[in-house]
């Protein structure tokens, strides 16, 4: 069902964190590792910085809520004044002093958790857990305020695994355990398992033949459902390799009750799957979709919809002979692609936030930032086209369709000519395209069409 893949792709764009999301992870972590590494006591005893979890796995999902940073560190471990607790009290002091809040930096049971570490941003809820390891041949030494010892970890081996098993199936691992994380939020209502642990079982559970994401879940729920059969009966939570340290099982903290339930769901949706795909209807699939994975899965007859409305010019946009022809030969070489942002207008300019998704319906006076993005290196000229189309533009002589032009040269920009502003003047439905022209008058990338549609209605 070709349809459906390419809801699935709409599905996976839907549940990615956003830029925002992705802007405060990386400024975060940033000042952190600048604090280590220059401007504190605790520099003394740093060996390493590097990211782990979801984060650096890339296979975090909606909002995200916290990175996890290791800190390697030169700590003589066998000697007692370095014990788990007086090590992570070392760690939260250095912390304090990044923060200047004594109550925020607090204690985990292997780790430092800093609540707001961007205090100057309002609307974010990220969260910072700051491990300090020890080097112990290839695995690391992580503390544990509960055991009150030095355990064994390997979170670069945890990375290593799932990277390259993703890339040994065509990287479909990754939109994979992206899915069924959704899945689980959306159906566990915050209940475990949830992080490296559900990963895991779902790298362990895949199955790389299969040929679409619809075949590959129900592979996963089929393995799943099999591995612990008789779920019911059990009297502990079953463990998992540790693909990071042979002969070892992950650590987890899910409750017997948690893993009941989560079988429960795994059992029920393989059930809607199956139910999904045996139907000949695209719009029956999509709705059993809609129904496993949430309101974020789109339903085929909304699509068509939007097909409808956007993609059929000729027949929905009204008049458009005005926009002219690209009269450049066309080989595709790069990659061109366009974001939205919205803005009012103020004395100054005041951000509403990104376009999420192309064909937004909009109200007048609304300033929207095009910014294209490539992946070209030649130097290359850039073209913009906007096409206004209907009655309003029409009728206010307001109709576009000519192509404007900009410059980019060896990956610099000159005069932001991948940044265009336009205003929401004219009701109706209008697009852009961005195109790049090289030195032999070959037009070597272009955009998709980015659709807007304009209602009657003033902004507030």
């Amino acid at each position: 069902m070709h349809t459906l893949d390419n809801l699935f792709d709409t599905f996976l764009e839907e549940i990615e964190p956003d830029k925002k999301a992705r802007k405060y992870a990386r400024k975060a972590h940033k000042k952190l590792r600048n604090h280590f590494e220059q401007q504190d006591d605790f520099k003394e005893y740093v060996e390493n910085i590097f990211l782990y979890g979801s984060y650096k796995r890339h296979t975090a999902i909606n909002t995200i809520k916290d990175v996890d940073i290791v800190i390697e560190t030169n700590f003589d471990i066998t000697l007692e004044e370095n014990d788990p607790k007086s090590v992570l009290r070392k760690l939260k002091s250095s912390l304090v002093r990044l923060y200047k809040d004594a109550d925020n930096p607090e204690y985990q049971r292997r780790s430092i958790k800093v609540k707001d570490p961007l205090p100057e941003t309002n609307d974010s809820d990220l969260t910072l857990d700051v491990i300090p390891a020890v080097r112990f041949g290839s695995n690391l030494r992580v503390p544990d305020r509960i055991l009150e010892q030095w355990v064994d970890t390997n979170p670069e081996g945890h990375i290593t695994y799932i990277s390259t098993l993703n890339k040994s199936c065509n990287k479909k691992l990754v939109p994979l355990i992206k899915i069924l994380k959704h899945w689980w939020e959306f159906n566990g209502k915050g209940a475990k398992p949830k992080g490296f642990w559900l990963e895991c079982l779902v790298a362990e559970t895949f199955v790389s033949t299969k040929q679409n994401y619809a075949e590959h879940i129900l592979a996963v729920f089929q393995n799943i459902s099999n591995k612990f059969s008789g779920f019911e009966n059990l009297q502990i939570v079953p463990l998992l390799n540790d693909p990071g340290i042979f002969g070892e099982k992950l650590k987890t903290s899910i409750t017997l009750t948690e893993f009941k339930l989560f079988m429960e769901f795994v059992n029920k949706s393989k059930e809607n799957v199956s139910s999904a795909l045996a139907s000949d209807n695209e719009q029956d699939a999509s709705s059993y979709w809609n129904e496993i994975l949430g309101d974020e899965f789109p339903l085929v007859e909304d699509s068509q919809q939007a097909l409808k409305s956007f993609s059929d010019y000729s027949a929905s946009l009204g008049r458009s002979d005005h926009m002219k022809p690209l009269q450049y030969p066309f080989q595709d070489l790069y990659k061109v692609s366009i974001d939205a942002y919205l803005y009012r207008k103020t004395p100054k300019l005041k951000s509403m936030g990104g376009i999420n998704s192309n064909g937004r319906t909009l109200c007048e006076g609304v300033y929207i930032k095009y910014i294209a993005k490539t992946n070209a290196r030649e130097k290359v000229d850039v073209l913009w086209q906007v096409v206004n189309t209907g009655v309003h533009a029409e009728r206010e002589k307001g109709l576009r369709g000519n192509f404007f032009e900009g410059h980019y040269s060896n990956g610099k920009l000159i005069a932001n000519p991948l940044i265009n502003w336009e205003h929401t003047k004219y009701t109706g439905k209008h697009w852009i395209q961005c195109f790049l022209i090289n030195e032999n008058n070959v037009c070597v990338g272009k955009s998709e069409k980015f659709f807007v549609n304009i209602k009657n209605s003033k902004i507030e």
